[in-house]
């Protein structure tokens, strides 16, 4: 027996992209101001970072051929941030180019949602920390043995975070 759902799943799709949307609008996003010194007398490079209030967040040394990618990995580490963008003056900027080739950058916290790691959340959601998680499994196909398989679905219903993971009894 195979029933199709699809009409179900893109009904929970857009009322999870509607919850998400609202979340989202809700989240206020952090920007730090970057700072980058580099010295003929120092082998490496000093970043400072500064909230728009001037508030220094973080601030670090790292080797003279880092790159922004390197910055990237050092800021979500200790600010705890799960995804950043990096901008400047010509907007955004790629995370392969080297530190140095900038004096100021700024980075934007970018709510996360690649959370695709083939599971569901089943009591508390990945990216927000919510705990009103809706699932349903789904039956897609039997076979005459009586194996089963399908899809589970997980929404949370605080920040909108759809996750879908395959099962099966075989």
């Amino acid at each position: 027996m195979h029933s199709d759902n699809s009409a179900r799943y893109r009904e929970l799709a857009e009322k999870a992209k509607a919850i998400e949307e609202k979340w989202l609008a809700s989240v206020s996003t952090r920007v730090l101001t970057i700072n980058i010194h580099t010295s003929e007398d120092v082998d490496g490079i000093h970043v400072s970072c500064q909230t728009l209030s001037g508030e220094e967040a973080m601030s670090s040394n790292l080797s003279a051929e880092a790159t922004l990618a390197d910055l990237e990995l050092e800021m979500k580490s200790t600010l705890n941030w799960l995804q950043l963008e990096f901008v400047c003056e010509n907007g955004m900027v790629d995370v392969s180019e080297p530190l140095k080739a900038y004096k100021t950058v700024s980075a934007k916290e970018v709510p996360f949602s690649g959370f695709n790691s083939y599971r569901i959340d089943r009591q508390k959601c990945r990216r927000c920390g919510g705990e009103n998680i809706w699932s349903q499994r789904f039956t897609e196909w039997c076979k005459m043995n009586g194996d089963a398989g399908g899809i589970w679905l997980s929404t949370c219903n605080t920040c909108g975070l759809h996750l879908s993971e395959h099962w099966d009894d075989d």
